[in-house]
């Protein structure tokens, strides 16, 4: 079946069993992968669908795309959540315990329940401690049973610890999504650092820019960076709509465009 003969809304219970789907929810709404085979190849066909405004909490308004949009709810050979992690910790294997997940909420701060996920970094003896919506989560497992979950940066991770185990480096990666900056670095192959960071004005690029800044100059300092030698990359989310995504690519071509000369004006004034 090639990409032009797939109509979403068409597709059947049969047909579905032979295919895999890839979902990734957003602050915006929700990205979709169809893939031909049974194991995430042969891409078929993506799409974005919007969530609507309302008072409702966000993981209402995801699952409410479910109910639209039948096709959502097929029984694919295999569905893939590419979640976005709402809170998150680095934490060795060794220190992990069952119902550790539950120590940590209390600390948290968010309008939904949470529920820890739980993510093993490859070759590592360390491992991530995601939180994401509890009632969102619960209704993705109840409709696709065999549910897979993997953070949507884990391939990114896995290219730099790649990337920088071959050059001997570190490479600091900021992936920046509507409202939030996930941070992590890699040095020499190994995770060494992981948090996320607020971005509380959402919608004017010029203060999203100078937020950026401000986390990217603590981060220099905390991280004790050399970008003379370190690497340094910027990422900006794929998955919101059209107008976020140009926002977000707008922001980052600003930074992009004179960060040298920031970053050494910063260290002047830091010294």
């Amino acid at each position: 079946m090639m990409l032009s003969d797939i109509d979403c809304s068409k597709l059947n219970v049969e047909e579905a069993e032979q295919m895999s789907m890839s979902i990734r929810p957003s602050s915006s709404g929700l990205t979709f992968v169809i893939y031909e085979g049974q194991h995430f190849q042969g891409k078929a066909v993506e799409g974005f669908l919007p969530i609507d405004a309302s008072p409702n909490t966000w993981a209402d308004r995801i699952s409410d795309l479910f109910y639209k949009h039948s096709f959502l709810a097929l029984p694919f050979h295999r569905v893939k959540l590419l979640f976005e992690p709402v809170e998150g910790l680095l934490i060795p294997k060794e220190l992990y315990q069952e119902n550790f997940e539950s120590l940590w909420l209390s600390y948290l701060n968010s309008e939904e329940e949470l529920v820890g996920i739980k993510e093993d970094i490859d070759n590592e003896d360390k491992s991530f401690l995601f939180y994401y919506p509890k009632a969102l989560l619960h209704f993705l497992k109840r409709t696709h049973l065999r549910l897979e979950t993997v953070s949507y940066f884990k391939d990114l991770i896995a290219q730099a610890q790649l990337t920088t185990r071959e050059q001997a480096s570190r490479s600091l990666n900021l992936s920046l999504r509507l409202g939030v900056l996930d941070c992590y670095l890699v040095d020499k192959g190994s995770v060494q650092f992981y948090n996320r960071f607020p971005i509380v004005e959402s919608q004017n690029q010029a203060v999203i820019e100078g937020e950026v800044m401000y986390y990217l100059f603590m981060l220099i300092r905390e991280l004790d960076l050399n970008l003379e030698t370190d690497t340094l990359n910027i990422q900006i989310s794929t998955a919101e709509d059209e107008a976020t995504q140009k926002l977000l690519q707008a922001t980052v071509e600003r930074l992009e465009g004179n960060l040298e000369e920031r970053i050494k004006h910063y260290k002047k004034i830091d010294e």
